[in-house]
């Protein structure tokens, strides 16, 4: 059956994929079972049942793992489900800026709409460079941002800053207010 309820932004089956074989490989499944609501069991059960998922299937899954784990926990979640699925999407997207306009955390995170379009929609972005090895990230929600999210993010955020080989990638949380995280990332 597939889910057609949206709040403004959406994931994709894409996304869904990979932050599913997340959950099931770092054996979160079981913990979140019991607790799972139909549409958030369909989208770890069956991803590709929906092109798009609506937020709440991605929203529980996330208040869940958070209330049950920790953020550490949400980042390698973030981190595997970019690396697994939609980081082969990405990676010459990724290649490309990197060749064209150099290696730095501004390079990368100035196009993260382009990045995250085969896996996010309805969500914006903003960057303000730094040095040559930081910046600042914003994101802008339609709707209030879960406060797993920000962990989700920390850890594609550091799978992008990996794959264009950054030493030492730091992404740390400025701010959580409503609709918008905003971060400072940089690497050695």
């Amino acid at each position: 059956m597939a889910v057609t309820e949206s709040a403004g932004y959406e994931v994709s089956s894409t996304y869904a994929r990979g932050f599913a074989k997340a959950v099931q490989d770092l054996g979160l499944r079981k913990a979140l079972e019991p607790r799972l609501t139909p549409v958030a069991k369909q989208f770890l059960d069956d991803p590709g049942a929906n092109r798009w998922w609506p937020p709440a299937a991605v929203e529980q899954c996330t208040h869940l793992i958070q209330e049950l784990h920790t953020d550490p926990t949400l980042l390698e979640v973030g981190y595997r489900t970019i690396s697994s699925t939609v980081g082969p999407i990405l990676l010459p997207l990724v290649k490309v800026s990197l060749t064209l306009f150099g290696a730095s955390p501004a390079t990368l995170l100035r196009r993260v709409a382009d990045l995250s379009a085969s896996s996010l929609r309805g969500v914006n972005s903003s960057f303000k460079a730094g040095g040559p090895k930081d910046c600042e990230l914003s994101l802008l929600y339609p709707t209030e941002v879960p406060l797993g999210y920000a962990a989700l993010w920390q850890g594609a955020i550091r799978w992008v800053c990996e794959t264009a080989d950054g030493k030492n990638p730091r992404i740390e949380l400025l701010s959580h207010t409503g609709k918008t995280l905003n971060f400072k990332v940089s690497w050695s």
